[in-house]
């Protein structure tokens, strides 16, 4: 499971069982608008990125590098067999092994949905965590007025920690069991409204 699949759920339910179940493209998620957001993201990251100063790589390889203080941008993807869950932050601050995720993000406040993404992939790290004396956390880049970023920490406190366990198994769930419709304002339920209304009048019918 990956954070867009957490990302979708958290989103709509109906949505993300209707694209994961193959019975709408991905490509309907979004509104025109919300896709320039989207797309408008990718820029600023990409732009984040290409700034980055390059980090050489220690004789001790991967393990070293994690063990030392660096922040790390554009890393590659993580899998965690034990926890099935498969992702790629947007970067880390490796914190003497204690790996704090990296999220960067086009808007400029700090939101509810980025410290999800954050618990993810904080979660997600766990199996080669070598150090977490400073706690669960992690930072998002956020665009600053001047078009340049700042970086804010997000304290992963226990509550949004167990919200994150608990949408990881209600994606589980609805793989295995389906979703029900409820009425939503997502561009999907939008869209397809008279259909969510009826479904949803039909399940009210029956029980």
């Amino acid at each position: 499971m990956s954070k867009t699949d957490v990302v979708r759920y958290l989103r709509c339910p109906y949505a993300f069982w209707l694209v994961d179940s193959g019975q709408l493209s991905s490509a309907k998620l979004l509104s025109p608008f919300e896709e320039q957001l989207a797309q408008d993201g990718v820029s600023f990251e990409r732009g984040i990125f290409a700034a980055a100063p390059p980090i050489a790589m220690p004789p001790g390889g991967e393990a070293e590098l994690f063990s030392e203080d660096h922040t790390l941008l554009d890393v590659r993807t993580f899998r965690s067999p034990r926890l099935r869950l498969i992702g790629r932050p947007d970067g880390l601050v490796t914190a003497s092994g204690s790996l704090q995720p990296i999220e960067i993000k086009s808007h400029r406040l700090l939101k509810h949905s980025d410290c999800i993404e954050l618990a993810f992939y904080w979660l997600l790290l766990s199996d080669i965590r070598t150090y977490g004396a400073a706690g669960p956390m992690g930072w998002v880049f956020l665009r600053a007025e001047d078009g340049s970023f700042t970086r804010q920490p997000a304290a992963l406190t226990p509550p949004v920690l167990a919200e994150t366990e608990a949408l990881i198994k209600a994606v589980r769930d609805a793989r295995r069991y389906g979703v029900e419709p409820v009425i939503c304002r997502c561009t999907v339920c939008r869209g397809i409204r008279r259909t969510v209304l009826a479904l949803c009048s039909f399940l009210t019918f029956i029980r």
